[in-house]
């Protein structure tokens, strides 16, 4: 009669269903923050942190002025940029990539960018939101992939929160969300 339980004798790995069962829960926790629907006890444009920081913004909200591109760039302390700035051009050049790809708004694209570059000098790993968001973009394969914008900078953040340097982690992730069409049967 089968049981449910291992035999002493088993032999299989379960490392893999845990390290799945970790990205889940953590996808769990981060995925339900990717709406674009603001958040009903705010009124305010953007979210104050506290005195003393040095930071007025954490968050891009939903209608606030700031462009997608500058708040890429200029989070921590916002100025003014022409349209025809290049590092402003690049920034755009690569959000419209991002939402073209991943179907995210640039606004939710720019807050995951920024997001990230928070999260990764926690580990003092100093990337700058501008350019997570250029390797991010270039990683994928396939226009209207399943998995978002924020999906692939977790995966990121998990990858170089472990073992892996900023080149291993996009290589890895190039193989993960890179092209993955299917030849014909004949091929």
């Amino acid at each position: 009669m089968p049981s449910w339980r291992a035999s002493p004798n088993d032999k299989r790995s379960y490392a893999p269903f845990n390290v799945a069962s970790f990205i889940a829960i953590v996808l769990a926790l981060v995925l339900p923050a990717c709406t674009d629907e603001p958040v009903v006890q705010s009124k305010k444009t953007v979210m104050e942190t506290p005195p003393g920081t040095g930071l007025q913004r954490q968050w891009l909200e939903l209608n606030s002025s700031i462009k997608p591109a500058q708040w890429v760039l200029d989070w921590r302390k916002p100025k003014e940029r022409s349209a025809s700035d290049e590092e402003m051009q690049r920034v755009q050049k690569h959000l419209t990539a991002a939402h073209n790809i991943y179907r995210e708004s640039e606004r939710m694209i720019a807050n995951r960018a920024v997001q990230l570059e928070q999260m990764l000098a926690k580990l003092n790993v100093e990337e700058s939101a501008a350019n997570i968001l250029e390797d991010i973009s270039a990683v994928a394969g396939e226009i209207g992939q399943t998995e978002g914008f924020g999906a692939v900078s977790q995966h990121y953040y998990i990858l170089r929160s472990g073992e892996y340097d900023r080149g291993a982690a996009l290589a890895l992730l190039k193989r993960r969300y890179g092209i993955r069409t299917v030849g014909s049967p004949g091929d």
